[in-house]
């Protein structure tokens, strides 16, 4: 298949515009913030892109928070239906996905494998599973699969982490309940070191739609005494089949817990190099970005920290990590930011990574008495250059970026089926907003979507490897990321002016390997697990 580019179009960034009213989203996320200063205000919440009713349209869910001392029935989360048609409509009712708790982290994934993607909310206070019907509702079954946890749930994942085909669950937590009503502030918020951390939760799946608690194969809970739990990703970053565990952490050091493959885990941030910064300082982790930005076949890391301090790019070399940020040219632009949600993504389809940030603060100007930080803040866009750094290009890449927004929660997704990524964000206390890439779809593309057969029916943790022109690209599915949120599961893959991939190979999570080759450019592509 030849794919011709007009002249002259390489040399045009896209341009991302706000389409979030002209396609019928009006969510607007409710933090309760109150003269009593409750931390778990300042955390906002997470959305997630998904195809909840299998027509091949990514739908949306947005998390909402409310009111922190008493439930209220008008203020749920939300789910939307892409029409297909540029359009989405509220079916959150007909649904039944409306919960009114305190949310803050979604995740998504088939656990019980019957070829519908179910729900997980987490909250100030109880946790909720939602199981797809199939049918275009959700049944609660929290308390039937044992997931309820009571705390303060943020980031969350499915994946697969024992490799028995059925997805298992981790659960960040931030403080203890108790101490967001006791030890709240009389004048401002008060800094998350005056909390302790709260013991994250570990589920397995029992293959029978229940889960058992094994938080103990994380090893000695003494781990998370200072551990406050924020942003939450899943990842095979050394490549030896099985999934480890990564947390952001508020002002204390990240954890990463290392798969053994034996059902137990090592937490080895330290050893790793992704615990702290290049100078040794624990940081306010709050986002997690996970890709391969250097297209060398390894999965780095980037996350999100507060102001005045750098957010991190750690690369991977293999058996650990080194912190890139002031090469890479991300530490200067994000000093004076509070970031949140992040994510890797090939905005313009060149065959490299991009890098958004959603950013806002947690104190409004009044409070913050600052000539430097603001509470409303610019998102961030910066473009790979392909040679290990990134160059902030977020004022020519839309009006969006050129205002300020309190932002939280994002994801990627591409809603109109184009061929290129949008982009999704969940600004605390006011509406969310909807981007649309116009342009990124000129140059060449492949969307890939995995259906598991022995593996989890969702492919959560397979990778993916692509070749073409001599260049290589991998991927791997996930079902956590950026702030508290999920992107779409689907594998996207520019290839700037690529006419053809010469070989796709798929490695499973259940061990086997599945090539094709000589694929087609600018399609979206099914690969069910060992079927041709």
């Amino acid at each position: 298949m030849t794919f011709l580019i007009p002249k002259g179009i390489l040399a045009k960034r896209p341009v991302f515009v706000d389409v979030t009213r002209k396609t019928g989203i009006d969510f607007k996320h409710t933090n309760g913030k109150s003269q009593r200063y409750f931390i778990v205000e300042t955390l906002g919440s997470g959305v997630a892109t998904f195809d909840y009713d299998n027509d091949g349209w990514i739908d949306i869910y947005f998390v909402n928070s409310g009111q922190v001392l008493h439930r209220s029935p008008k203020l749920t989360n939300v789910l939307y239906r892409n029409n297909g048609d540029g359009t989405f409509t509220d079916t959150t009712a007909s649904s039944g996905t409306g919960d009114s708790g305190y949310g803050i982290g979604v995740t998504v994934g088939d656990y019980d494998n019957n070829g519908t993607a179910d729900l997980y909310v987490t909250n100030y206070g109880k946790n909720i599973l939602y199981r797809n019907n199939g049918d275009g509702t959700f049944t609660d079954v929290t308390d039937k699969a044992g997931v309820g946890h009571l705390g303060c749930g943020t980031g969350c994942a499915f994946t697969d982490f024992d490799l028995d085909g059925d997805l298992d669950l981790y659960l960040a937590n931030y403080v203890p309940t108790d101490q967001i009503t006791s030890n709240a502030g009389s004048n401002g918020y008060r800094n998350p070191i005056f909390y302790d951390g709260e013991i994250d939760v570990l589920y397995q799946n029992n293959g029978d739609g229940t889960f058992t608690v094994i938080t103990s194969q994380l090893g000695n809970s003494t781990i998370f005494h200072d551990a406050r739990g924020l942003g939450v990703v899943a990842v095979d970053y050394n490549r030896d089949k099985f999934a480890d565990i990564y947390i952001a952490n508020d002002k204390s050091k990240n954890l990463y817990f290392h798969n053994n493959g034996d059902q137990t885990f090592t937490e080895v941030a330290t050893l790793a190099g992704v615990g702290h910064d290049a100078s040794g300082n624990a940081l306010a982790g709050m986002g997690v970005a996970v890709g391969d930005y250097d297209n060398d076949g390894w999965i780095d890391m980037f996350v999100t920290n507060f102001a005045y301090e750098f957010n991190n790019l750690y690369h991977n070399e293999k058996e650990f990590f080194i912190d890139t940020t002031s090469s890479a040219g991300l530490g200067n632009p994000s000093y004076l930011y509070v970031g949140w949600g992040t994510f890797f993504f090939d905005s313009d389809n060149d065959g490299d990574l991009d890098l958004f940030v959603a950013n806002g603060h947690i104190m409004d100007n009044d409070e913050l008495q600052s000539d430097q930080l603001t509470y409303a803040q610019p998102d961030q866009l910066f473009e790979n250059r392909g040679d290990g750094k990134f160059t902030e290009i977020s004022i020519s890449s839309g009006n969006y970026f050129s205002q300020k927004h309190v932002a939280r929660g994002s994801a990627y997704f591409d809603y109109d089926n184009d061929g290129d990524l949008d982009v999704l964000i969940s600004n605390s206390n006011h509406f969310a907003t909807l981007l649309r890439n116009d342009g990124g779809n000129h140059r060449s593309w492949l969307q890939i979507t995995l259906i598991g057969t022995k593996s989890n029916r969702d492919a959560v943790g397979a990778q993916v490897t692509i070749q073409y022109d001599n260049q290589i690209q991998v991927r791997e599915v996930q079902s956590s990321g950026s702030y508290c949120s999920v992107n779409d599961f689907r594998l996207h893959f520019g290839m700037n002016v690529a006419t053809q991939v010469d070989l796709v190979e798929v490695r499973w999570t259940s061990g086997s390997i599945q090539k094709l080759e000589d694929i087609m450019v600018n399609q979206h592509l099914t690969i069910i697990e060992n079927q041709r």
